[in-house]
């Protein structure tokens, strides 16, 4: 009875783990498109966003502004600093989803 019991916890866990991913990646629970989320960031010496967490990848600063020129990450923008072009999200009331609050990784 107790080894049944582990392989089910086992299996459930992989199963919620394997949700989370897709979830990450852009997939809703029914298999449906979601558009994927900004959901950290790394920076250099001076504070400019250089790699963007976006599902469950890493993806360097110039990618993510190609995804984003090319209608591929709904929901944000690109701004040009200096010659250098960053994502912005795009404006809401809400600033817990500002690309600046997003968490460091």
């Amino acid at each position: 009875m107790q080894k049944a019991r582990v392989m089910f916890l086992v299996r459930y866990v992989d199963h919620q783990k394997k949700i989370n991913k897709q979830i990450n990646d852009g997939i809703d629970k029914k298999g449906g498109y979601m558009a994927p989320r900004i959901t950290g960031r790394r920076e250099n010496d001076t504070g400019g966003n250089t790699h963007y967490r976006i599902g469950s990848r890493i993806v360097p600063r110039a990618e993510a502004v190609k995804m984003v020129e090319n209608d591929k990450l709904p929901g944000y923008h690109t701004v040009k600093i200096n010659s250098v072009k960053y994502l912005r999200d795009n404006p809401d009331k809400r600033e817990s989803d500002n690309i600046d609050n997003q968490p460091l990784i």
